[in-house]
């Protein structure tokens, strides 16, 4: 399709798929001739009547994902990437990419309690270790610092203690919690996992003291 007939071929792949929804060789015609001419306004509402249709699974995802990338990238139109971004989870719950800018559009929207959710659906797919401590890591400072969810946050420092014992930052913001919260037996267990990873004279002096 030359870009002077464009306009004409896309009404009629747009005709052809309302007359019959979902009709997927006019749908897939018409996704190659906006991709080709760059109409990227074609290209996410065919990507999604497309999608609509699918009845693989793993289809509707891919496709789902491609409407996603041209509404982010090319039209700059967040609320829409982001519900095709939903979507592709929903089937790909394990989708790096479309999991990766989700969540980089809800922090940087403000959504903190869905970031949140997503993270935390993301520990149960993510099989590298660093990345899981990472999002563990990320989910006790959200529920701390922004959510003031303080239980929350000592599950996920539970899970970075349990899985790396020294790392100090972790341990220090467990036992200052525990401490807070009057919960004396496990303040003394992360206090004591403190004092042996202290360096700073002063600090492990004070930490002894509360033990």
């Amino acid at each position: 399709v030359d870009l002077g007939r464009y306009e004409e071929a896309a009404q009629r792949f747009r005709e052809a798929s309302d007359l019959s929804a979902g009709h997927a060789p006019a749908l897939r015609a018409w996704r190659r001739a906006a991709l080709c001419q760059g109409q990227f306004v074609d290209l996410v509402d065919c990507c999604e009547r497309e999608a609509a249709g699918a009845h693989d699974a793993a289809e509707r995802a891919r496709l789902y994902h491609l409407a996603a990338i041209a509404a982010m990238d090319r039209l700059g139109d967040e609320a829409r990437a982001m519900d095709n971004l939903r979507r592709v989870l929903a089937g790909d719950a394990g989708n790096e990419d479309a999991f990766v800018r989700l969540t980089g559009l809800l922090a940087a929207r403000g959504e903190l309690v869905e970031l949140a959710q997503r993270l935390a659906a993301r520990v149960g797919h993510e099989r590298d270790r660093d990345k899981i401590l990472a999002l563990h890591r990320r989910l006790a400072e959200l529920y701390l610092e922004h959510l003031g969810d303080r239980d929350r946050a000592k599950v996920h420092l539970h899970a970075v203690v349990s899985a790396q014992p020294n790392d100090l930052r972790a341990v220090v913001l467990l036992s200052d919690l525990a401490w807070e919260q009057g919960h004396w037996a496990e303040a003394a267990e992360a206090l004591t996992l403190r004092s042996r990873l202290e360096r700073d004279p002063e600090v492990a002096k004070e930490v002894f003291m509360r033990l």
